[in-house]
């Protein structure tokens, strides 16, 4: 124990200056090298948050402790408390250092942040999914520029979550769309049997409807899980190929 307590760089809690919209932590942290050489950690400031109540994405310095920045997407309430999810961090020029994050909250919104200093650049709603998204964003190149951000909607949090049987969405937004591009495009999810060598698996089959990136086309496309209450909840989402 005392050489486990030896190697313990820093604690921040709520009463730490700066961390009053901290609240329940479920998100997993992303150790970075920021635009300006900072090593940081990325924090979502979790679900239940007794300050403010809004989503808020935190950049740590990883070494102190001590806070960089605190970006408040300004939604939620005392009240309704909203809260950020797991961020995933993106690299748009190649030059090692992250400078922009996505992160879902427990709001249904998928937000966009700038990461370049002096973190004045206001958070940006890139969708509004109408369900909590609390697994981190799958993030991959579109091929026309810009960046697909895939997730999928759900929590786990009370015990009403338990018992809902709404529909949720996988989504794959582009962000770097032509502003006239609204549209998603409909996808389906169909069960089939595969049989292999040993018995057989259940699996589901995605359609293949190609997307129309011109403008005035799609802005990405959504998937309906078919089974009600079927939903997407924690972080690992994986995305391979283009």
């Amino acid at each position: 124990k005392r050489n486990a307590a030896a190697k313990v760089l820093w604690e921040v809690t709520n009463q730490s200056a700066g961390f009053a919209d901290l609240g329940d932590t479920y998100g997993a942290p992303t150790l970075a090298t920021l635009p300006d050489g900072t090593h940081a950690l990325v924090i979502g400031n979790g679900y239940n948050n007794t300050g403010s109540g809004n989503a808020v994405l935190y950049l740590v310095n990883a070494r102190t402790g001590a806070l960089i920045a605190a970006i408040d997407t300004g939604e939620g309430s005392e009240d309704a408390p909203n809260g950020l999810s797991s961020p995933s961090l993106w690299d748009s020029n190649g030059d090692g250092r992250k400078d922009t994050a996505y992160a879902g909250d427990i709001d249904g919104n998928l937000w966009k942040f700038s990461l370049a200093a002096p973190y004045t650049a206001p958070a940006r709603v890139l969708h509004a999914a109408g369900k909590a998204i609390t697994m981190a964003p799958g993030l991959m190149r579109h091929p026309l520029g810009g960046v697909m951000v895939t997730f999928v909607t759900g929590r786990m949090l009370t015990s009403d979550d338990a018992s809902d049987t709404a529909s949720h969405f996988a989504y794959g937004i582009w962000d770097g769309k032509p502003s006239s591009n609204t549209a998603l495009l409909e996808q389906t999810l169909t069960e089939a049997s595969y049989v292999g060598e040993s018995s057989a698996t259940r699996v589901r089959i995605a359609s293949r409807n190609p997307p129309d990136w011109r403008p005035g086309r799609h802005a990405g496309w959504r998937t309906r899980l078919p089974v009600g209450g079927e939903r997407v909840v924690g972080d690992g989402a994986f995305v391979t190929g283009s």
